[in-house]
């Protein structure tokens, strides 16, 4: 009987003893701050703060250019970044040190195209020099944006998406209805905060291909429709080539031959003029949309011919005036340039300025997208399983293709700093393979050895002991 009495109690207190040391270890932990419950509710803030503050500081006539505005939200951004990875003060120092060393490599890369570039041609240094700072604040805010996201909780992104959508059709339906606040510059058909209708499409896109792709059955319908109403209500071209876009990543295949015979019933009822002036690109063209996006693709015409397909160098296109049919079109109907700096949309600036590099990140962007259109068909017709900020990061990157060729606002904007923000995502969900697991895997196995009845068979040797002394010898 006392050998059986006495594993049990020996059992009793060793689960006396685990429990006392969880205890002890729940006692000793560090309760949750208040301050990264804080950060957690600032997502819902952030998100209307990089969409809004850009171009509201642009709207006001406080900046020329969207760059002031982003850098004010990147740097907000980055303070809340730093908030919330001051509860745990170890981690994230190998992430922190290759963010560093990207923008380090980004910064170099930068700074050695313009020195080449200025061999080639005069350029502006100092214009060059200035716009490092923004670059490296969207780059680092963007990164941190990320890191954020991905650790959000999926009600937490559907709340920040949903809210920023609902604020976009509010400024939309104002627009329409004539309220929006007087500014000492004048404007065409402003869209508050944004100085034009084109801006706002823009920002409004990712909002929309994410509560399409999230929702399903006739709520998808009805957030296509939304935008399609929105698009009309603004006349705007730009959104409806995006809301296109959408839609067919969205509908099911047997939907869009009917979706497609519906626009094309409609629109034999509207009047389409506005739009069909935008298309018209022949030779007698005076509408000053089509003006800017023929002037974008002479532009990278003309800086591959000048800089030898080097590029003008970073931030150096219209600086030194240019000499092409449209952007003389422009001056004679506007009175002034139009465009000039920005080169209508991001294809035409990035490769003006970098030239055949430029070209290579087109490509890379382009790979990217193609995946991340992928990524949401799947999500859309409910195969496999996605995440909220992996299908936000794709929505940001898909939606860009409409900044890259239809039209931009230049480097540094809001939707820059959340396809920042989304290629972190990305590759922090899928991250690149690492090259010391894949060396050790190609790395030259060593060769097995045979056992010694193997050796010795193929050598027709007889077989020795290892015991010396048996001697086996006749």
């Amino acid at each position: 009987m006392q050998d059986l009495i006495g594993p049990e109690m020996c059992a009793q207190k060793i689960a006396s003893r685990r429990i006392d040391h969880r205890q002890s270890r729940l006692r000793t932990q560090v309760p949750p701050r208040p301050v990264t419950r804080l950060v957690r509710a600032t997502l819902s803030a952030l998100l209307p703060l990089i969409l809004f503050v850009p171009p509201l500081l642009f709207y006001f006539d406080l900046a020329s250019s969207m760059a002031l505005g982003t850098c004010a939200a990147a740097v907000i951004v980055m303070i809340a970044f730093a908030v919330r990875r001051r509860r745990r003060p170890g981690a994230g120092q190998t992430a922190r040190l290759t963010i560093g060393a990207t923008i380090l490599l980004i910064v170099t890369i930068v700074c050695l195209h313009i020195g080449i570039a200025s061999v080639i041609r005069p350029v502006d240094q100092l214009r060059a020099a200035m716009s490092l700072v923004p670059l490296t604040l969207t780059i680092f805010s963007g990164y941190g944006l990320g890191c954020i996201l991905a650790t959000a909780r999926s009600a937490e992104i559907d709340r920040a998406v949903f809210l920023c959508f609902v604020l976009m059709c509010a400024f939309g339906l104002l627009a329409v209805a004539g309220v929006a606040p007087p500014t000492s510059i004048a404007l065409f058909k402003p869209v508050f905060p944004f100085a034009e209708p084109s801006y706002f499409a823009l920002a409004f896109l990712p909002l929309l291909m994410y509560c399409s792709v999230s929702v399903t059955g006739g709520a998808r319908v009805i957030v296509l429709l939304i935008g399609l109403g929105m698009g009309l209500a603004v006349e705007n071209l730009t959104l409806l080539t995006g809301w296109l876009l959408i839609a067919f990543i969205c509908l099911r295949s047997p939907a869009i031959p009917l979706l497609l015979t519906s626009l094309g019933l409609v629109a034999t009822q509207l009047d389409l003029s506005y739009y069909l002036d935008r298309l018209d690109f022949g030779g007698e063209v005076q509408n000053l949309s089509s003006l800017v996006y023929l002037q974008g693709w002479q532009l990278v015409g003309e800086s591959l011919a000048r800089s030898a397909g080097w590029g003008l160098g970073f931030q150096q296109l219209g600086v030194q005036g240019s000499d092409v049919v449209a952007a003389d079109l422009i001056v004679a109907v506007l009175g002034d340039n139009a465009n000039l700096l920005d080169g209508g949309f991001a294809f035409a600036k990035l490769v003006s300025e970098f030239g055949v590099l430029g070209l290579l990140l087109m490509c890379t962007y382009l790979l990217l997208a193609w995946r991340a259109l992928r990524g949401l068909r799947l999500k859309s017709v409910g195969s496999g399983n996605h995440d909220p900020a992996t299908t936000l990061a794709r929505a940001v990157v898909a939606c860009f293709l409409i900044e890259i060729f239809v039209r931009g606002s230049g480097y540094f904007s809001g939707t820059t700093l959340l396809l920042a923000a989304a290629a972190t995502v990305l590759l922090r969900k899928a991250p690149l393979p690492r090259f010391d697991v894949v060396a050790a895997t190609l790395r030259k196995r060593p060769r097995r050895r045979l056992p010694d009845a193997a050796r010795t068979h193929d050598l027709n040797l007889p077989r020795i002991d290892a015991h010396p002394s048996v001697d086996r010898t006749t």
